[in-house]
């Protein structure tokens, strides 16, 4: 095949990551895992080290293109799936951690949930909102906000920030596990925003999931990054579910249930308020390796689609 007809995916999942070589037919050529640690400093606390997403990623992506016995020079973009409602803090500057990753079914913030859903206010600790509020009663988070270098974002905007070594993008299937889009809007929730006492500049931007944001030299000649989604968006879309009605059920680290409802906005019972973050349970590994197989291969699709363009 000619140069720059592959694409890598990279994913970004909770207990690991993996990268895989896909060619433009959708074969895959190689692929590359490796496990992702977490701490527990408290009960129901969950937390993982931003710098070693960055030190594993790396890793299984140059594994991955050994494999392939291809170059950086080879591949026509980059796309990442990520755990989705992960919160992170970070110095706009350097990029570094200001603080733990503080992970998507941590449930340190469940007073505050309850807090607000006392006032009617529907909220969950699934949602990054509570988290990134929690980071800013941090001494190292806080100095940041007031020197105008505070990031905040998911797991996709710090990688994406590391990996273009500038550019904080996201797009609309992570922002919506934030609790801060407004997906009537296509935007941003100002209320939200200040329920929070968040400011917008300390948020990435939103972008099409399939469109080049910029490129990273971290494996060599550089690369388009070309494409982002959350994890569950991308396995749904790699397993079908394209039409209103369809929906999939993946059991990995949680059990994930998505459903197709069309373009016409559909709200979640009043009775899944403040329970959501709890409905994940632990699950067996076997089908989370094929799910995750299927959705990385779905990112590096869209990303040849978008540096195509």
């Amino acid at each position: 095949m000619t140069a720059r007809e592959h694409v890598l995916a990279l994913d970004l999942g909770t207990t690991g990551v993996r990268a895989l070589v896909v060619r433009a037919d959708g074969a895959v050529r190689a692929r590359a895992w490796r496990p992702l640690a977490a701490r527990f400093p408290a009960p129901g606390w969950v937390e993982q080290d931003a710098e070693d997403w960055w030190t594993q990623s790396v890793a299984v992506m140059r594994e991955a293109l050994a494999q392939a016995g291809l170059a950086a020079r080879d591949l026509a973009a980059l796309g990442i799936v990520s755990q989705r409602s992960t919160a992170v803090a970070f110095d706009a500057r350097s990029g570094a951690a200001l603080a733990p990753a503080i992970g998507w079914q941590d449930q340190r913030t469940a007073p505050r949930v309850a807090e607000l859903a006392a006032s009617g206010i529907a909220a969950n600790t699934l949602a990054s909102a509570t988290k990134f509020e929690w980071l800013l009663g941090l001494a190292a988070v806080a100095e940041a906000a007031r020197a105008g270098r505070l990031r905040l974002g998911t797991s996709d905007v710090w990688l994406t920030r590391r990996l273009s070594g500038e550019c904080c993008a996201t797009d609309p299937g992570h922002s919506s596990c934030t609790g801060l889009w407004d997906a009537s809007t296509g935007t941003g929730s100002g209320r939200a925003l200040d329920r929070f006492g968040l400011d917008a500049a300390w948020l990435a931007r939103v972008v099409p999931t399939a469109v080049v944001v910029g490129e990273t030299r971290a494996l060599g000649t550089p690369v388009a990054l070309a494409s982002r989604a959350g994890d569950q968006q991308a396995a749904s879309f790699a397993q079908g579910v394209h039409l209103p009605g369809a929906g999939k059920l993946t059991l990995g680290t949680s059990a994930m249930l998505e459903v197709h409802t069309g373009p016409a906005p559909a709200r979640a019972p009043r009775t899944w308020c403040g329970r959501r973050s709890r409905v994940w349970r632990s699950a067996a590994p076997t089908c989370a390796r094929r799910c995750r197989c299927r959705r990385a291969r779905c990112a590096s699709m869209a990303g040849s689609r978008a540096a195509a363009c």
